[in-house]
């Protein structure tokens, strides 16, 4: 049985796509770089900067580097954000049942304790871990092998849910089950390298609970099992 729900943050707890793509277009034109919509499934989207600055802009410095990655904390809390549909609900459901929850987001500390805040999620998830407590990010699958060990969970017994493909490849290195979260072409990409299900978003996706004290997680028509409150390592 499963124990435990990861999370990402960026297309997953909160929609930010568009920004992200604006900003990281404007940065490639502004070096006369060429960007494909590869580039951004791959290299852009649930990566770290860093990893996109090696990957796509390497032909820069790297003090040029270093001044775009000291200018993100500064322009990532002005764009706009909003919450992906019934995500709150989720959380707020797997709270009051004990369910064990992480975030695991390439975001900086800062950032995320602004979104969490912002959006009034914060307290909702048990553990969170952002790009400053990992040295590898997605798709290495040390954030979500470090939530698990955090939540004093195995990584093969969570949950993932994750929008892009260097995310659910780091928690499918895990040992995790993972849901993608999307529609469209990249649903179809993210199952294709491992996805088990595939939402749009979060309002048809709930954990309930059987006669016999278990639980389950609904996803689609699919019932994935989970422990009883009692399993929980972490239960209140």
């Amino acid at each position: 049985m499963y124990q435990a729900i990861l999370f990402d943050m960026d297309g997953v707890l909160i929609e930010t796509r568009q920004s992200v793509t604006q900003f990281w277009t404007q940065l490639a034109h502004s070096h006369q770089i060429e960007l494909t919509p590869a580039d951004f499934d791959r290299h852009i989207y649930g990566c770290p900067p860093q990893h996109t600055l090696n990957i796509l802009f390497g032909q820069l410095s790297t003090a040029e580097h270093q001044k775009i990655l000291a200018d993100l904390p500064r322009l990532e809390p002005t764009w706009p954000v909003h919450t992906i549909p019934g995500v709150i609900d989720f959380l707020h459901n797997l709270q009051r049942l004990a369910v064990p929850t992480a975030l695991v987001t390439s975001a900086a500390r800062e950032r995320v304790t602004q979104v969490l805040n912002d959006l009034q999620l914060a307290g909702l998830l048990r553990v969170v871990i952002s790009r400053e407590d990992i040295t590898l990010g997605k798709p290495h699958p040390e954030g979500y092998v470090t939530a698990a060990q955090r939540l004093r969970v195995r990584p093969e017994t969570c949950v993932v849910f994750e929008d892009s493909l260097s995310g659910t490849t780091a928690g499918i290195k895990a040992g995790a089950m993972c849901i993608g979260v999307q529609t469209g072409a990249m649903a179809a990409q993210l199952r294709q390298i491992g996805a088990q299900h595939i939402i749009p978003d979060f309002c048809e996706t709930q954990m309930e609970r059987r006669p016999d004290d278990t639980y389950f997680l609904r996803v689609n028509s699919a019932q994935i099992p989970f422990g009883s409150r009692q399993t929980y390592p972490l239960s209140e």
